[in-house]
């Protein structure tokens, strides 16, 4: 009888189960992993440029207040900027040195440290790759009590990037201040996070399957075989010794051994019982069997001495038969006899028969002659 399938693969395919289950969970956690990183990058991009914000707010603001106190009570515009160039000329931040400071009057550009030769011109008209006219734009937003504007400028040695700009009016003139951050440096920042957190990630990564693999290789394998052997073994023991009585050449004095303190243990003991109740009843089946031996012997005895009698018996009935057919001769004899004698009273009656119905007809021809007499009688008389 074949076992489609049995205990040993019952528990490697919990095993499987198990595995897959930790690679289930392994695959949720990366997953939750790679979308907290996302999260994250997205966070950190929101919160540098909520910083980047809030850093060239502050900057304008102040560097506005500083250069309003620093040119109050000069009347002449062409010394106004000239203290300005000399206030935020050199003055550049970032790690890139990307970020200064600029002033216009109106759309006239005033102080632009990174490019001089458009200082005393009408900026305006310029425009960034998407049709924003910055300028006006910042103008704008100065005039409006300070504002932000983006757009697309060139960056040295990157080309065009998207800018972040801030601009506010100097106090006490027609002159406002603007200065920005390139967001590509928040996007290199966000890089550099997003490259951080997958090193990390892939650290915890390698970290929990080399974990899951020896705790899968050195626990959950040695154990799985473990208990395969613990429960394979007494039942493969106690199959054979089943498959043995059933075959007829078991050993009923041989007994399983199982001290695990398991189920297998129970199981054993109960089949030892067995064992050595059906062992019992074949030792009773044979006595009882060399009983039927003995009985059988005496048996075979009583039925020589049957056949001996039985064959005095047939000659004797073979006497007796022939003196049957012997008397049944006779009597056929007699029979005949009998037969003849039947016969011969048959012909004394009829003879009897005829002589009586002619003793009657006698007595009727009597009667009528005596009558005849009497009738003759009487007329002789009368004459």
């Amino acid at each position: 009888m074949g076992i489609r399938f049995g205990i040993r693969n019952r528990l490697l395919l919990v095993t499987g189960i198990m595995l897959l289950f930790m690679g289930a969970v392994v695959a949720f956690f990366v997953y939750q992993a790679r979308g907290t990183k996302t999260d994250m990058i997205a966070t950190v991009g929101r919160i540098m440029n909520e910083d980047a914000r809030d850093k060239i707010l502050v900057a304008t603001q102040n560097m506005a207040t500083s250069i309003g106190a620093a040119i109050q009570g000069v009347s002449d515009n062409d010394e106004r900027i000239g203290i300005i160039k000399k206030l935020i000329g050199d003055i550049r931040f970032e790690a890139d040195k990307s970020g200064y400071f600029f002033v216009y009057q109106g759309t006239i550009c005033r102080v632009l440290p990174t490019k001089p030769e458009s200082e005393g011109k009408d900026l305006g008209g310029l425009k960034d790759v998407g049709g924003i006219l910055f300028v006006q734009e910042l103008q704008k937003q100065a005039q409006a009590g300070g504002g932000f504007v983006e757009y697309v400028f060139a960056k040295p040695g990157k080309g065009d990037q998207p800018k972040l700009s801030y601009s506010i009016m100097i106090p006490g003139t027609d002159m406002w201040i603007g200065t920005g951050v390139y967001i590509d440096n928040i996007a290199e920042a966000q890089a550099a996070v997003a490259a951080d957190l997958e090193a990390a990630a892939s650290r915890s990564l390698t970290i929990a399957l080399s974990f899951i693999g020896a705790g899968f290789a050195f626990l959950i394998l040695p154990l799985t075989i473990f208990l395969i052997r613990s429960i394979i073994t007494p039942l493969k023991r106690m199959i054979g010794m089943l498959k043995d009585i059933a075959e007829g050449e078991g050993d009923l004095t041989a007994r399983l051994k199982d001290t695990s303190g398991t189920e297998t243990q129970e199981l054993a003991e109960w089949f030892n019982t067995f064992v050595e109740q059906v062992h019992g009843i074949i030792r009773e089946v044979v006595g009882n069997s060399n009983q039927l031996n003995q009985a059988s012997h005496g048996l075979l005895g009583l039925a020589t001495q049957l056949r001996r009698a039985s064959g005095d018996m047939t000659s004797k009935s073979t006497t007796v038969a022939a003196a049957t057919e012997q008397m049944s001769s006779n009597m056929n004899s007699v029979a005949s006899a009998m037969e003849e004698f039947s016969t011969n009273i048959s012909t004394v009656a009829s003879a009897s028969e005829e002589m009586t119905a002619t003793i009657s007809e006698i007595s009727q021809n009597a009667s009528k002659a005596k009558e005849i007499t009497g009738h003759a009688v009487g007329k002789a008389g009368e004459a």
